[in-house]
């Protein structure tokens, strides 16, 4: 990862709100990971499955995936694979990151609003999952609406960022730090 030095109060902000949610996502992965490794233990012990941990987890897992999107974002840790763009400077890296940009918020906030209209009709109809537990399915579809909503707008922040370094024709001053992007 690497962090500007000049962070401005917006990437402060959007910091201090997602970095504990983040922690809840990590948490909760902590938590999941506890419940399955009980649940084989008592299965192989019991021969039955304890009822609810499967359906627990996944919803779990759910959770952790999309309240960790836009922390991670923000955060510029998302896997990435930049031949070009690790190389490219001042309004070249600009407009990459701008174009990078403008593509993830079309597929985010496609899935925010596809998401968001599956939960209302989920509300609305009362659906369930089916398994040893009916579990609502607004339930799931809750952190992916709100997750790929958080992720569309660190992204509206990096856009403007990047359309600043665009017209500036000036890179971010950045500090690597222990855990630096893998550029190839």
């Amino acid at each position: 990862m690497t962090d500007s030095i000049h962070e401005g109060p917006i990437d402060r902000l959007l910091d201090r709100v997602l970095s504990p949610v983040a922690a809840v996502a990590g948490i909760m992965l902590g938590v999941m990971s506890v419940m399955v490794t009980a649940d084989v233990g008592i299965r192989w012990w019991t021969g039955r499955p304890v009822i609810g941990v499967f359906e627990l987890s996944e919803t779990m897992l759910v959770y952790a995936t999309f309240l960790a999107l836009a922390y991670v974002q923000l955060k510029n840790q998302q896997l990435r694979v930049d031949i070009l763009s690790a190389r490219a400077r001042g309004r070249l890296a600009g407009a990459l990151n701008l174009l990078e940009c403008v593509a993830s918020i079309f597929v985010y906030g496609a899935i925010a609003l596809y998401s968001g209209h599956e939960w209302l009709k989920a509300f609305q109809g009362g659906f369930l999952r089916r398994g040893m537990l009916e579990i609502s399915t607004t339930y799931l579809l809750t952190p992916i609406s709100i997750g790929a909503a958080l992720v569309v707008l660190v992204l509206v922040w990096q856009l403007i960022k990047s359309v600043r370094q665009i017209v500036t024709g000036v890179d971010e001053v950045r500090v690597a730090t222990p855990h630096s992007e893998i550029s190839i």
